[in-house]
């Protein structure tokens, strides 16, 4: 993967290349147990047969964020505030003793090592509430417990994605940028602009993601108060230095929620919702030509984790009487299954 070029802007649009395909890799396992937060617990569902394994209640007036980390056998739940990562055994459920963060954390993310978290550090949004306004963002060593020197990224850093080269990419929502972070030194560069929209959207990038070995990534924007986002994915290609054309979701406006690439980077999977809409839609869409494919659910949050192999999204959708079904939905087609579980709560994140 090429660096991006240090004070180099994009230009607004390019024409599609075709995308080079990720390396193959051995066959991973297929996953046994899906990691569920909800509203105030993290719950464990066997996918054979959806048998609740466990489910544990996290400390904290908000739940925010999870990174399941296998090689700890734990995952982390964000909450707060004051905000914290609480660690649960994947194995027992068995809650440990918090991680201190700080006052304000917007999102968190889990670094290739599979043993450090980065977070978002907030600031105050309308009212005192968090809000991407930060300037920084700060690495947890899970296996010790221990929060590291915060790292200087820019105006509201929002959302973490990570290149597998020793590199990560945070997207700036004040800013209107996306800066590459060189992990081993705690530097930031001075990054890129992302394209401006039309008034009276807005640009406001916060949810992203990377496919590493395709040298792609998508970055999605955030609804903000009065602010209408635009309707738009942004790709990025990290090998040419240039955007994409981007990928146009339904609508006038539209809030992305969730990104994730498939293993070969020929679609990315969007949950997104619609201005003034009040439930959360799933989106496949092809990276080189835009074209969508809308899965047959809708949830009022709607958030997923994709199988290793890529066949399968494992999705966690909110339903009308307060509880989170969860259920497998066809990666290509968009078709969902039968739901095997329901949680009590409104869905937050889900993990494999």
């Amino acid at each position: 993967m090429v660096v991006l070029v240090a004070g180099c802007d994009m230009p607004s649009a390019a024409s599609p290349a075709p995308t080079r395909p990720a390396p193959s890799t051995p066959p991973a396992a297929p996953p046994t147990t899906a990691f569920v937060l909800t509203t105030g617990a993290l719950s464990a569902v066997a996918l054979r047969g959806g048998r609740l394994l466990w489910s544990a209640s996290i400390p904290g007036e908000q739940t925010t964020g999870l990174v399941v980390a296998p090689r700890l056998d734990r995952a982390y739940v964000l909450a707060g505030p004051p905000f914290t990562l609480t660690p649960v055994s994947l194995s027992t459920g068995t809650v440990g003793r918090p991680i201190r963060l700080g006052s304000a954390v917007w999102s968190v993310a889990l670094a290739p090592d599979g043993t450090t978290a980065y977070v978002a550090n907030a600031g105050s949004g309308i009212e005192g509430l968090p809000g991407p306004t930060g300037s920084t963002i700060t690495p947890v060593n899970l296996r010790a417990g221990r929060v590291g020197p915060a790292i200087s990224v820019g105006e509201g850093p929002c959302g973490i994605a990570f290149a597998g080269d020793g590199t990560a990419y945070v997207s700036l929502t004040v800013a209107r940028r996306l800066v590459q972070v060189n992990l081993a030194s705690g530097r930031a560069g001075p990054g890129v602009a992302v394209p401006p929209a039309r008034p009276p959207l807005a640009v406001a990038p916060c949810t992203v993601a990377v496919a590493a070995g395709a040298g792609l990534l998508a970055v999605g924007n955030l609804q903000q108060d009065l602010v209408f986002p635009a309707p738009l994915v942004d790709l990025l290609d990290l090998a040419s230095h240039r955007w994409r054309r981007p990928i146009t979701l339904p609508g006038t406006s539209n809030a992305v929620y969730e990104l994730g690439f498939s293993p070969d980077a020929r679609h990315v999977y969007v949950s997104a919702r619609t201005r003034g809409g009040l439930t959360d839609t799933l989106y496949i869409a092809s990276t080189a030509t835009g074209t969508l494919t809308q899965a047959r659910l809708t949830g009022y949050v709607v958030t997923f984790a994709l199988t290793p192999g890529g066949g399968t999204l494992w999705t966690a959708a909110g339903t009308g009487s307060g509880k989170t079904a969860l259920l497998p939905v066809n990666a290509t087609t968009g078709v969902p299954g039968r739901a095997i579980a329901y949680l009590p709560g409104t869905p937050v994140a889900i993990g494999l």
